[in-house]
């Protein structure tokens, strides 16, 4: 048998080799079609010949060892060996097979086409058996794949080689990382047909890229420049593309431009762009990670303006091409970054230049927060090779920095000075300023404790350190100080790290011991708030506090300065003084801290424990007190005794263990003596006889007492708890329940709260339970009301746990007076038990199915307009005028059937089709009443209070919203809600004529929104399915009234509207008429009108009897409330809405026919009577008066002279 097998391994020995090695390599596959029934497909697979060969080899091999060891497993020697012999052999073919990669012939075909066209073949040896055939598998240049295709390619084209290389030259292989030199490449090269994941070019050659690149990483290396831009958008889609010059020639340069659109920032998060650039891009509308520019040449200096736009670049940094470049202006637009209100945008920025910079003629300020407050600013600035030209009078050129700079790197420069960064703020955490040339004594003192990390390497500075300069890690090394180190930095000098700090000077105590050296550390918590994510939240941050506590030789790290176990995350806020951890959990944990400079111990603790005494013993006054949490700080601890009439000094250093004191003078007794200790603000009573003879043993209470839930008797060891809790270490909280819970409960005194017995809730226990608890299912259908033990339910539901719908009708589609189809939608639940419909005094047919909204019926043939009753669950809803027969047969009427024949026609929809000269709703009115002619304008204006205004001449019409009303059954009030006067006008609407109102209804969650629409033109709208006409001029009134709560399912809403007309002045015209109020309110008209005439001016208010309610269109009806001589009110009645009412009614203010145009000749007509009268009378009184004096003086005084004469004569005589 072992014969046969060793045959049959041969056999498929022989066939693989002879098919790995013999046959041309393109016939080493055979192709099998597989056929796939259930998918009704079938698929090509490529398989090696000798790969099948070896499949079968490899399995009669190891079936070949187990049969040798089955017959011959006693000869152990014979069979160890063939063993490893067979297994070597097994290892070396299987090897062998390893190393055989895949590649299909089509890839094969298109390698050969690749590496002929490089002019390259020569680099890859021919196949063993004497074929003209190349193995591309096994050279360095090409790594094959085990699943076909190429998963690494390094080619160079031959120096020689002047052909143009294309994408389709390498697109017919499956490639992974490409790698190639010296190649000539199209403009479209890199748009190849499957994505790519890394492409670099070494010593390339190409004259522009005018397709997208289709690659995650796009390396090119010039050794020529490339003149044409490069549009960013084809190199957008990588994550990193990087353009350099392959020989360090500043030449071999790109000019980047930007043609992403501007509308919209486009953010590539991840995106990295580097290269060798002539200019600096504007990149204000994109965002990356990284930006790095190598200046080329020739660079256009003008463009450094651009850095401005860099706002949403995270960092940018600029380098010289080789190091004979510059010095350039040190670009100060990377400081005046574009503000943003982007919030998901990193507001801090990181710039780095190795560029030597020209002489300012200034102070240069880096404060851009001046500009804005919303400035996005750079926290690391990385000045690498300033050079040394960059400064002023040797000094920093900086006058100021923006208030969030953390680091700055200021290297290679010619400072005279170490600047004071008084300029800088308490966010300023690390300096360097290495080979500056700084001379003279560092000042004193230093008084930035905030800057953590002061780097003054390899400059010429003087004299010694001050102690001022302890909170400040500073580096000195090779300088030429001397003196001795200040303690703070002694104490650390075991440590190699830091004591690499201060070498190359001339310090006296830099290698001896310092006994000197004094440790004080702290350790307690505080609470402090912080913002994270738009939250402000409360945390717990340790603090570690004290003398000579260490410094973070590395970034927050103290492991080469001290040990904490059990560690935790430290942060340094002040260097050697105060470090800090965030989000500190109390735990009760003691930490032991172990400094590796001198292997000094200390036991720390945050949590507020009182301090423990355990035992105390005096000898002479001298008080040695035992026990644990004290202090290693002298200045927090104190002791006072015999009721705080004497001090005992505390001597020595104390530790967390052990504190001694010393009492002046002994107290008098000095047994029982009281004592109080105190360390930092907690404390602790105990008694002490001050016998020498005698120690004092305390008996510590269990826990401590909880800290703060007790205080401890340390003479008996017993907890005296504080109130709210109780037990041996006051750790249960013991709390009183409420009213002692009724008397029908059981009080849980660890939380306060009453276990009721059965039937009884509330938190004392004195509410009764509803007989179910939910009351239908909860809010949605009542509420227990506990004081009786009763569901109080909602408006929709009913009975004695809320569960019978109370159903009514929100809107109704009619059917003819014919009779059929009719629909009902409102609420009516799930159970409908004994359900009937009436509509007037007819049954209504059930159609089934009906839902909890729908409930669709027969009727027989009716006119008018009737009540609607539903019966079900032995409760009765009426709705009162609610449904309207639709009467086919009558057409509907217009209003005064548009007054004549010669002014308009009645058409189909009871609207009047006016003619040109006449308008309005009956076609009484003439035309151009927009203005113009003889016929005076309407000026119409809408008032902040809801109301709107009509002006025409001496009349003013009023048209208001006056009240929302809730009405029962019988049409009593129920509720009224005043609307006028309570309007919030909402400014943000206020456009094209339209006005929008709102207000909430007190007490209520209703909503009542109001829109006023002035129309400038005569327009249609379609409104509950009518169309109407609206003329220009008129006010198109809009109300919603939204999620009303009504106090009873069977009520109603009415919406009150009121007219009014006033006269502005008593100036008589022809046109003086009296106030003639008309209504036209018929329930079974479409449309319905009211009007007041008042010197031939007609206001008219047009109401469809529509209402959408609740999404559907039903009817309403108008009612006319009150009316006198100048005003009109009505209310529409509307139905039972559960979310919204919507109506839509109009008002307009036209001419009447009978107004005259009054022109002045007229008004002068009327004076013409009395004037003539008046000056009649008058010239009839002048020729009366003159005829008068005419006789007097002829005739009476010619008589009375004649009398006076004689008189007189008889005198004389």
């Amino acid at each position: 048998m072992v014969r046969q097998y060793t045959f049959i391994f041969v056999i498929f020995f022989f066939f693989y080799f002879f098919f790995n090695f013999s046959i041309p390599y393109q016939h080493k596959y055979i192709l099998i079609t597989v056929f796939f029934f259930k998918k009704k497909t079938h698929t090509k697979i490529s398989f090696r010949i000798q790969d099948i060969f070896f499949f079968f080899f490899f399995f009669s091999l190891l079936f070949f060892i187990f049969i040798l060891v089955f017959y011959f497993n006693f000869f152990i020697f014979y069979f160890y060996w063939l063993t490893m012999k067979s297994l070597f052999l097994l290892l070396f073919l299987f090897l062998s097979f390893a190393n055989v990669f895949s590649i299909t012939t089509e890839e094969y075909d298109c390698l050969l086409k690749l590496v002929t066209k490089l002019e390259v073949l020569s680099q890859f040896p021919q196949t063993l058996n004497g074929n003209t055939e190349y193995d591309f598998c096994s050279t360095s240049n090409l790594t094959c794949g085990t699943q076909n295709g190429v998963r690494f390619m390094n080619l160079y084209q031959n120096e020689s080689s002047t052909n143009i290389m294309n994408y389709s030259d390498i697109s017919c292989v499956e490639i992974g990382v490409v790698e190639f030199g010296r190649w000539n490449l199209s403009p479209n090269f890199f748009n190849f047909t499957n994505r790519l994941p890394t492409v670099s070019c070494y010593d390339c050659e190409i004259t522009e890229i005018n397709s997208k690149v289709n690659s995650d990483y796009l390396i090119i290396k010039l050794n020529k420049p490339i003149y044409k831009k490069i549009l960013l958008s084809n190199i957008i889609n990588c994550i990193n593309a990087e353009f350099h010059s392959s020989n360090g020639d500043p030449f071999n340069s790109v000019e980047i431009e930007n043609d992403l659109p501007n509308s919209t920032l486009q953010s590539y998060n991840q995106f990295v762009l580097g290269g060798v650039v002539r200019k600096i891009p504007d990149l204000s509308n994109v965002q990356f990670q990284i930006v790095q520019y190598y200046i080329g040449e020739p660079f256009d200096l003008n463009s450094l303006k651009n850095l401005s736009t860099h706002t949403f670049i995270n960092r940018v940094s600029m380098l010289p091409t080789n190091s004979s470049f510059g010095p350039f202006p040190f670009p100060i637009d990377i400081e005046r970054l574009n503000p943003t209100n982007r919030t998901d945008v990193l507001p801090h920025k990181y710039f780095a230049s190795d560029l030597a910079f020209q002489k300012p003629d200034d102070y240069l300020d880096l404060n851009s927060s001046k500009s804005g407050s919303e400035q996005i600013v750079f926290i690391f600035r990385y000045l690498g090779k300033v050079g040394p030209h960059f400064n002023i009078d040797g000094n920093l050129p900086f006058k100021s920095f923006n208030p969030d700079l953390k680091v700055l790197y200021f290297l290679n420069g010619n400072l005279s000075y170490v600047p004071n960064f008084d300029n800088a703020n308490d966010l300023f955490v690390l300096a360097s300023l290495t080979n500056n040339s700084i001379g003279g004594n560092l000042k004193k003192p230093w008084i930035k404790k905030y800057l953590r990390n002061l780097d003054l390497s390899n400059n010429k500075i003087t004299g010694t350190i001050d102690d001022s300069y302890c909170s400040t890690l500073i580096k000195v090394t090779n300088n030429s100080m001397s003196g001795n180190l200040p303690n703070c930095y002694a104490c650390n000098l075991k440590i190699n790290r830091f004591r690499d700090s201060f070498i190359g000077n001339n310090f006296t105590n830099i290698d001896s011991l310092n006994e000197t050296c004094k440790i004080i550390p702290n350790m307690k918590t505080t609470e402090i708030k912080v913002e994270i994510s738009g939250e402000i939240l409360n945390i717990t941050k340790l603090l570690i506090f004290g003398q000579n506590i260490g410094y973070s030789v590395m970034d927050n790290s103290y492991s080469e300065t001290f040990e904490l176990d059990p560690s935790i995350s430290l942060t340094t806020e002040i260097q050697n003084s105060l470090i800090v951890s965030y989000f500190y959990t109390n735990t009760r944990t003691i930490y032991k801290m172990t400094y590796q400079s001198n292997g000094e111990i200390f036991y720390l603790t945050p949590d507020p424990y009182p301090p423990t005494p355990i035992n105390v013993t005096t000898n002479n006054g001298l008080i040695t007190i035992q026990g644990i949490y004290f202090s290693y700080n002298i200045s927090v601890i104190s002791i006072t005794m015999n009721n705080g009439k004497q001090i005992c000094n505390v001597v020595d250093d104390p530790t967390f263990f052990t504190i001694k004191c010393q009492l002046s003078e002994l107290p008098n007794p000095s047994k029982n003596v009281s004592t109080l200790l105190k360390v930092d603000e907690l404390q602790t009573l105990f008694y002490i006889d001050l016998d020498d003879t005698i120690v004092n043993n305390y008996n510590k209470c269990l826990d401590y007492c909880n800290i703060d839930n007790g205080i401890c008797d340390y003479s008996k060891g017993i907890c005296n708890c504080n109130y709210g809790w109780i037990g041996d270490s006051c750790s249960i909280p013991f709390f009183e329940c409420l009213n002692n819970c009724s008397n029908v409960g059981i009080c849980n005194t660890t939380i306060g709260e009453c276990n009721c017995n059965s039937g009884r809730v509330l938190n004392d226990c004195s509410g009764y339970e509803c007989l179910d608890p939910t009351c239908g299912g909860g809010n949605k259908h009542g509420q227990c009301n506990y004081l009786k033990g009763i569901c109080n339910c909602n408006l929709n539901w009913f009975g004695e746990n809320c569960t019978i719908p109370n159903h009514y009708v929100s809107s109704v589609e009619p059917s003819t007076t014919l009779g059929g189809l009719v629909k009902l939608f409102g609420w009516f639940g799930d159970l409908h038990d004994r359900l009937s419909v009436k509509i007037g005094k007819l049954d209504c047919d059930l159609i089934l199915p009906i839902t909890n909204d729908t409930i669709n019926c027969k009727i027989g043939s009716g006119n008018g307009i009737q009540n609607i009753t539903i019966v079900q669950n032995g409760i009765t809803w009426i709705g009162i005028n609610k449904y309207l027969y639709i009467n086919n047969d009558i057409k509907p009427s217009c209003l005064n059937n548009c007054t004549n024949l010669n002014q308009g026609i009645c058409i189909s929809n009871g609207h009047c089709q006016c003619y040109s000269s006449w308008t309005g709703f009956d076609c009484s009115s003439p035309k151009n009443n927009g203005g113009g002619g003889d016929l005076p304008s309407t000026n119409s204006t809408i008032n902040n209070n809801g109301s709107t205004t009509f002006e025409n001449q001496k009349t003013s019409y009023q048209v208001l919203v006056t009240d929302l009303i809730e009405i029962d059954f019988n049409g009593n009030l129920i509720s009224q809600y005043p609307l006028l006067n309570n309007w919030i006008v909402n400014n943000t609407e206020i456009k094209n004529g339209i006005s929008q109102f709102t207000q909430l209804i007190n007490e209520t969650n209703c909503r009542v929104n109001m829109t006023i629409e002035e129309l400038t033109k005569s327009k249609d709208i379609n409104f509950a399915g009518i169309d109407l006409k609206f003329d220009k001029g008129s006010i198109k009134v809009s109300i919603s009234i939204e999620n009303y709560n009504y106090k009873n399912i069977l009520n109603t809403l009415q919406l009150r509207m009121k007219s009014l007309v006033t006269t502005l002045s008593k100036e008589d015209d022809c046109n003086d008429q009296s106030t003639e109020i008309n209504s036209n309110l018929e329930n079974t008209n479409l449309l319905n009108y009211i009007s007041i005439s008042k010197d031939n001016k007609v206001l008219t208010g047009r109401f469809l009897n529509r209402v959408i309610s609740d999404g559907r269109s039903t009817i309403i009806t108008t009612s006319l409330i009150s009316n006198d001589n100048s005003s009109i009110e009505i209310g529409l009645n509307l139905p039972h809405c559960s979310n919204q009412c919507l109506i839509d009614p109009d008002f307009s203010v036209l001419l009447s026919s009978q107004f005259k145009s009054c022109d002045k000749n007229n008004k002068l007509k009327s004076y013409i009577i009395p004037v003539s009268v008046i000056c009649g009378f008058i010239g009839i009184s002048l020729i009366l008066g003159g005829s008068y004096l005419i006789y007097r003086k002829k005739f009476i005084e010619k008589d009375l002279k004649k009398k006076l004469k004689n008189i007189e004569m008889q005198k004389n005589k």
